[in-house]
């Protein structure tokens, strides 16, 4: 599936680029097949309170914008219900999955924060700015190392993890792919 959608957002990027009809008709077509006219989405399951399937819904905005299909309209207050129920961190942050719980992955900022913000600012005035933000304060303030300056991986706020340092609550390892993702959404 996350291949899928890659192709697909290449797809909606080449569309941006040259205005030829066929590559937005493509994404239209293949997002088209998953999104219903009430707003659900096959194989999608809010409850699962996975962060990685909110990356995915920001090709909605886009389409919704170009198309005027309202059920475009509706998947993004669908997804957008997962980001409001989403279990948090003591400190604040999304849990990276219900899966994980009490863990945030550093990739899990960019694959739910920019989908949040667009939301925010189209939608619902902006209100939610301040929980974006201390989200990204948080991850800076507990992941970031202060010697090299990059971010270790993931962190558990419960500290229960086997992988997890028992006093910092911090991984062992820094992950070079998350480094880029954050580099993408400018920490």
């Amino acid at each position: 599936k996350a291949i899928r959608r890659q192709r697909q957002m290449c797809i909606r990027d080449r569309y941006s680029i040259t205005k030829d009809e066929k590559y937005l008709n493509f994404a239209d077509e293949f997002i088209d097949f998953y999104v219903q006219e009430d707003g659900t989405i096959k194989s999608y399951n809010p409850e699962d309170y996975n962060i990685d399937n909110v990356n995915a819904g920001k090709v909605l905005f886009e389409l919704y914008n170009i198309t005027g299909k309202e059920k475009y309209r509706k998947a993004i207050d669908t997804v957008y219900e997962q980001v409001k129920h989403q279990p948090r961190t003591r400190e604040g942050n999304f849990w990276h999955k219900k899966i994980y719980p009490n863990q945030v992955w550093l990739d899990g900022l960019y694959m739910g924060q920019p989908f949040y913000m667009e939301y925010e600012t189209k939608f619902n005035k902006m209100n939610n700015y301040m929980d974006i933000y201390r989200q990204f304060c948080n991850v800076e303030k507990i992941l970031k190392d202060k010697e090299t300056g990059l971010y270790y991986h993931a962190y558990d706020s419960s500290r229960e993890m086997f992988w997890c340092d028992k006093e910092t609550g911090l991984s062992k390892n820094f992950w070079l792919r998350a480094e880029g993702w954050l580099s993408l959404i400018h920490i």
